[in-house]
């Protein structure tokens, strides 16, 4: 098929041949020329904020070609010295300027293209912050001084100066900033491809740095003169040892930092300016944040933060801070003299809080984010891993770098010349300097030195009423005791004051009081508050020594540790008392903890008011409120036992003389098991077991023994009813005799309870063994005496009618048959049973002797008490008329009655005798201790601890068979658990050598051996 009419056919292809210039191509004969002027003067268009031009030539001359970079320094203007050059009118872009760098480092004409960059920035240096500064200030660069102060001693007059001079120079700053960061943006290849050694004078190819670790910047040396750069222009390969190298960015800002330091414009002009702002921040002036951060930027691009700003704050600050500390002082002594000046603690304290906050807020507004900035060329990753910025005065110091960082270079000044002085014993006084104090510089000894003397802080005039104020434990002494911890040796210092005012409080409360009772008469209601006052006013301190410690110290170990030993101490202080100083103290201590725990065991109301505030308060509230809530009251009440038990056991685990406490507290609870006056038994059971887990179960044995006897006799009793019903309904079958009857119905309508005792678990009281028993209570006590030796035969019987209790029902005509139960001891029971056979008509009374006659009471002491309690006691419970007689016996006194019963004194029935009360208790009279009571009972402590004595030398010799003196007093003392001395130990000694227990080696006197 032939081909369509639309195909054509395809033509031969051709071939594009390249052929090389007959003529190679060469660079325009003024192109270096032109091109460097062009750069320069657009820099300097720049730097003045001019449109920029390209440059063009109003001479034709033959241009000189640029010399080789081994030749030296270009001489003249880049050119030849015909040549001159004037902008045009053709505008030229930052684009076309970085272009024109990029052509002159591919055609090699960097490194003479850097040297005339390094000569236009010193020059940028000068126009844009120096020569405007000497025009505005030249005075200060003359004289080096700043003007901070020369308008005004004023805070508000020294704030604005200074912040007027860091604002002009931020302001300089800003613009050559500005200049120099436009400069490097369009020499950016030729700052990535050479670098600048300061230390040779020399610019080398960045390729050649991989032995350089950093680029330091660094200000000209002397072989760099303001006028150009000096010495040859090389290229090297290898400049592992040629020193610091800089960048662009580098040189520039050593350019301007060396223009300054000349001027005198660092330290005493741009670093005074803001430290005195900044001090001026902490008399509550208020600055301007946002400049300060910026000043502080500027600071750290010029390298000025680490070497010179922070040592110059510190120097400043610390100045200040001495300053106020000898304020303090001064203010303190003004008018007082030495230790016994009076300082306001909490004042000083809010003080250095405040302090602190001010310079803690300093920092985190200005030297914790200038500390972690970076200079700008770091920031925007212009520079390799291998170059970085260091200090123009001294070399990088990372640590101190990274303590900047970590904002804590205010804050330990505070602690150091403000807080320090004052905590640590020896404290530091700073001389009476101006109010305003002048700008120190780092290099300056205007610090005098510091004089020591003894703080006031710690004294007990200042320090006492703070820690004895209970309202100011959170607010003051929490916060005195954080301020502590800043300083070294703060809480030891703290720990020291605390101890010493934890013993000096409770010295005075144990020998205030216990001096007292022992000069005074010891049976005195007088001497009697002041005993209950000790231990209450020692559980008063433990409370609020626990609060210190818990609320204030932040439940610290040490101050723990600190607490136990002084209670230790004060627990066993010796007072006046000879017998306490026999043992070291904490006898009478230790009594009057027994009859503390005595008093509260006897009255609940007595246990809540002696708990903890809460407590205490909770239950008052509950009360007024009208809560009838029982499970709440329960609560309550066994919350207030555990906290009381938990105080005492405190304080008794701390006193040395355990067996004094054990002697009373033994006696006390006899008679609280005895009488039924225990508040309850539970709460006797659990502070028994709280003292057999401190003491072991040999300190408790006799105690917990009485409590088995208590459960023992109602056993007894139980089986003694038994026995008695037995009896009853064998005798009413049995006996027919109608009058052996009514006497049996009679006598049984006495119940009589009798509690079997232990004779070596209790104490010994008074028998009463002459007793004459009412003939109902004679019955019972021969049945229970017949039923007793029946079942237990062997066992004798010793009856004990001291603490006998019995219930009387009383018919008195006033009453109107009314019937009265009186509740009273057997003794006086026996003496109201003398009236019933008293003719009413002829009755003259009984007197004293006729009642003991026919009661048979022995002791006239014991009748005494029991004749006042029925005829003296308070209305309702007097159930006899005492009435006094003079010594004839006839004759009746008028006066008021008198406590003591005469002989002639006589006892009538009282007829009419009323009380509203259903059941009366009348309280004997109780005997109270005497001073030689008391003795007995320390003394038969102390024969308790001979025996102890004996068996512990004996135990020890017995298994050593020989030891000498000095071990065995050692080994004696550690097994002993009461107090004793060494001379108390060799009397046992000599005693247990007479009696041949032991002997002395006959070649070693010191020496002991056992004898079998």
């Amino acid at each position: 098929m032939p081909p369509s009419t639309g195909w054509k056919k395809k033509k031969a292809l051709h071939k594009l041949k390249i052929k090389p210039f007959a003529k190679p191509p060469s660079l325009p004969p003024d192109f270096y020329e032109q091109s460097t002027q062009t750069l320069i003067r657009c820099t300097e268009a720049i730097l003045r904020k001019q449109p920029l031009y390209r440059l063009t030539t109003t001479a034709t001359t033959t241009p000189s070609s640029p010399k080789s970079i081994d030749q030296g320094p270009l001489e003249g203007d880049v050119g030849s010295p015909n040549t001159k050059w004037s902008p045009g009118s053709e505008p030229i872009s930052r684009e076309e300027l970085y272009r024109l760098v990029n052509d002159l480092c591919v055609h090699q004409y960097g490194p003479a293209l850097y040297r005339r960059l390094i000569q236009a920035l010193d020059e940028a240096a000068q126009e844009a912050m120096i020569r405007p500064w000497l025009e505005r200030h030249p005075k200060e660069t003359q004289t080096g001084a700043s003007s901070t102060n020369a308008h005004g001693n004023s805070v508000e007059d020294r704030g604005e100066d200074a912040m007027r001079i860091t604002r002009e120079l931020q302001e300089l700053h800003e613009r050559y900033i500005c200049y120099l960061q436009c400069v490097r943006s369009i020499f950016l290849h030729l700052d990535r491809l050479l670098v600048y050694l300061p230390a040779q004078d020399e610019v080398v190819l960045r390729s050649g740095m991989s032995g350089t670790t950093c680029i330091t910047s660094r200000p000209f040396g002397d072989a760099n003169p303001a006028g150009g750069v000096g010495g040859n222009v090389t290229s090297k390969t290898n400049s592992s040892s040629s020193g610091p190298a800089w960048s662009l960015w580098e040189v520039g800002l050593a350019a301007l930092r060396r223009h300054m330091e000349q001027h005198n414009m660092m330290e005493p002009v741009l670093v005074a300016s803001m430290v005195q702002s900044l001090l001026l921040e902490l008399d509550d002036w208020t600055t301007d944040v946002s400049l300060m951060k910026q000043s502080i930027r500027m600071l750290l691009e010029l390298d000025l933060y680490t070497g010179l700003f922070l040592p110059t704050l510190e120097q400043n600050v610390s100045v200040y801070l001495q300053t106020e500390c000898q304020r303090w002082i001064n203010n303190n002594n003004s008018d007082n003299d030495g230790d016994d000046a009076l300082m306001d603690i909490p004042a000083f304290l809010r003080h250095v809080d405040r302090r602190l906050r001010q310079c803690n807020d300093m920092a985190l507004l200005y030297l914790q984010s200038s500390a972690s900035s970076m200079p700008l060329s770091v920031g925007l990753g212009l520079l390799d891993d291998s170059s970085s910025s260091s200090s123009s005065c001294t070399p990088i110091n990372q640590s101190r770098r990274r303590q900047v960082s970590k904002n804590r270079i205010l804050t330990t000044l505070v602690d150091t010349h403000l807080l320090a002085p004052h905590v640590t014993p020896l404290a530091a006084s700073c001389d009476n300097t101006a109010a305003a104090p002048t700008i120190a510089t780092a290099n300056s000894s205007s610090v005098t030195m510091l004089q020591t003397q003894t703080s006031q802080l710690w004294s007990p005039k200042n320090l006492y009423p703070l820690l004895d104020d209970k309202e100011r434990i959170v607010p003051d002494i929490k916060r005195l005791y954080l301020l502590c911890q800043r300083v070294p040796g703060g809480l030891d210092a703290l720990k020291l004051a605390f101890g010493q005012y934890s013993r000096t409080r409770g010295l005075d409360i144990v020998r205030a009081n216990v001096n007292h009772v022992n000069t005074t008469n010891p049976i005195s209601a007088q001497a009697m508050a002041l005993e209950r006052a000790v231990i209450i006013g020692l559980l008063e301190l433990k409370e609020h020594l626990d609060r210190l410690q818990r609320l204030a110290f932040a439940n610290d170990e040490a101050f723990a540790a600190c607490l136990r030993s002084i209670w230790e101490e004060v627990l066993n202080a010796p007072s006046s008392d000879s017998t306490q100083a026999q043992d070291g103290g904490g006898r009478r201590v230790a009594e009057l903890l027994a009859k503390h725990v005595d008093l509260r065991f006897k009255n609940a109301k007595a246990i809540l008011s002696s708990s903890s505030p809460t407590t205490a308060s909770a239950s008052a509230s509950d009360s007024k409120r009208g809560l009838a809530n029982n499970t709440n009251t329960a609560t309550t009440t066994a919350d207030a036992n555990e906290t009381f038990q938990n105080s005492i056991l405190f304080l008794f685990r701390h006193v040395h003389s355990k067996d004094i406490f054990e002697a009373f507290y033994k006696r006390d609870l006899a008679k609280r098991l005895l009488l039924n006056k225990s508040v309850s038994i539970d709460m006797e059971r659990s502070f028994l077991t709280l003292l057999k887990t401190e003491c072991g179960g040999a300190y408790t044995s006799k105690m917990e023994g009485m409590f088995k006897d208590m459960d023992l006799s109602r056993d007894v009793m139980q089986s003694y009813s038994s026995y008695l019903a037995g009896l009853n309904n064998n005798n009413n079958s049995n006996n027919n005799n109608e009058s052996s009857s009514m006497q049996n119905n009679n006598n049984n309508k006495v119940d009589m309870e009798v509690q079997v005792l232990t004779t070596g678990y209790w104490p010994i009281y008074p028998m009463h063994s002459a007793l004459v028993l009412p003939p109902e209570l004679t019955f019972h006590q021969q049945q229970f005496d017949t039923y007793y030796k029946t079942k237990y035969q062997g066992r004798r019987i010793a009856w004990q009618y001291s603490l006998g209790q019995c219930i009387v029902r009383g018919n008195f005509p006033k009453m109107k048959g009314k019937p009265c139960e009186l509740v009273i001891s057997l003794c006086q029971t026996v003496v109201l049973m003398c009236f019933n056979t008293r003719e009413k008509s002829n009755d003259d009374g009984l007197t004293i002797v006729d009642i003991m006659k026919q009661t048979g009471l022995e002791d006239r002491g014991e009748t005494e008490r029991v004749l006042q309690s029925l005829s003296m006691g308070r209305d309702g419970t007097r159930v006899l008329i005492k009435t006094e007689y003079e010594l004839d016996g006839v004759t009746k006194l008028k006066t008021k009655l008198k406590r003591p019963v005469s002989d002639q004194d006589r006892f009538t029935f009282h007829t009419d005798f009323y009380s509203s009360q259903r059941r009366v208790r009348i309280t004997n009279v109780q005997m109270k201790e005497t001073t030689q009571e008391r003795s007995k009972t320390v003394e038969a402590v102390s024969r308790d601890r001979l025996y102890l004595i004996d068996a512990a030398v004996v135990r020890i010799l017995k298994a050593r068979k020989s030891l000498e003196h000095v071990a065995l007093m050692a080994q004696v003392m550690t097994q002993l658990k009461f107090p004793a001395t060494s001379p108390d130990i060799k009397k046992r000694v000599e005693s247990l050598i007479e009696r041949e227990y032991m002997e002395r080696d006959s070649t070693d006197r010191n020496r002991y051996n056992y004898l079998a």
